[in-house]
């Protein structure tokens, strides 16, 4: 459960700690492509991933455990990270979370979470999707409701595993949820300024309160995001909220407000399947597979991502107010505070 803030309201962040990404004035909608058939003039294959932790990553198993039992410094009760069969890990859903934030913040995409009125937000996003009607994000990765208008998505994410690093304890201070209703989230019309992503920074760890195991900085994993029957500038999309163009770096787990969860990725491997000579028995036929590496596949990267932004499923006003927050240079990080705000 939440902690309730300290009486008196929010102090003020010691620096800019986050900001808003603008709507977009329309939402694109158009009929899901289904599961039930691959289809010839559309997209589907595996791509595999490194994910490189440039500060100290935690995500809660929701277990709480003695130290010495991770292998870390004796004496102490502290949150585990998440694992996977014993293996540290990044839990898919909260990849595809912050992935597909990204996504609809920067494509003509409905907001996906409807904690808000829908009165308070911009008329576009009054209607919700369905399978007849979906926009890019919702067609990517899926919505919820009920069984006539549930949608699983287009992409699958794996667990990603760590390969290289290790873990470490970390005094987190304690964080309050956001509150929608507040303020600062509005503009002087009351409605929503957009979208809200917390910027990177010098982590610096609480004077006081319980320790957790966080995954070190420098460390590396390893995931994999499979897609079936996506178009060229889907595909560019999903390329872009997973930071391959390397205009930002993603954020993601527990402790964002104190800058934990900066995430550097990098592509390694690209298949896409023509998935008609596999269902035929035709594995012997070259073009059953197509394999992307190293240059080449950085090539094509961007050239996915290119075709996404020329056909607008990029919005150039909402990526370059995305990368201005989640840009990460090295030389000009605020330190993060020590203290809830």
């Amino acid at each position: 459960m939440a902690k309730r803030p300290p009486r008196g309201g929010y102090r003020r962040a010691p620096y800019d700690a986050y900001d808003f990404v603008p709507f977009p004035k329309n939402v694109k909608r158009d009929k899901v492509p289904g599961h039930h058939i691959i289809h010839p003039d559309l997209l589907t294959g595996i791509l595999t991933l490194h994910l490189h932790t440039v500060t100290p990553l935690f995500i809660s198993s929701g277990q709480v455990v003695l130290s010495e039992d991770l292998g870390l410094k004796p004496g102490g009760v502290v949150q585990a990270h998440y694992r996977i069969r014993g293996q540290l890990a990044i839990p898919a859903s909260s990849l595809k979370g912050a992935v597909r934030s990204i996504a609809e913040a920067v494509s003509p995409s409905c907001l996906g979470v409807k904690r808000p009125r829908r009165r308070d937000l911009p008329d576009a996003f009054r209607r919700p999707c369905t399978r007849r009607a979906a926009c890019p994000a919702c067609t990517l990765f899926g919505m919820g409701g009920n069984k006539n208008k549930a949608y699983l998505g287009q992409v699958r994410f794996e667990d990603a595993l760590l390969q290289e690093g290790g873990t470490m304890l970390y005094r987190l201070p304690p964080l309050y949820r956001p509150r929608p209703g507040a303020p600062v989230y509005r503009d002087r019309n009351r409605r929503y300024k957009g979208r809200k992503f917390y910027k990177h920074g010098r982590p610096r760890p609480a004077g006081k309160g319980g320790e957790s195991e966080v995954i070190r900085p420098d460390s590396q994993l390893i995931g994999q995001v499979a897609f079936t029957n996506l178009t060229i500038e889907q595909l560019g999309l999903l390329f872009y909220a997973l930071g391959l163009e390397g205009r930002f770096l993603l954020k993601l787990g527990g402790g964002k407000p104190v800058c934990l969860g900066s995430l550097r990725t990098e592509p390694v491997r690209l298949v896409l399947r023509d998935e008609r000579a596999a269902f035929l028995g035709d594995t012997h036929d070259t073009q059953v597979e197509t394999i992307w590496q190293g240059n080449a596949l950085n090539t094509e990267v961007r050239r996915y991502i290119t075709e996404a932004r020329q056909n607008d499923y990029i919005l150039s006003q909402q990526a370059e107010a995305l990368e201005r927050v989640l840009r990460f240079d090295p030389n000009a990080l605020p330190e993060c505070p020590t203290s809830a705000y």
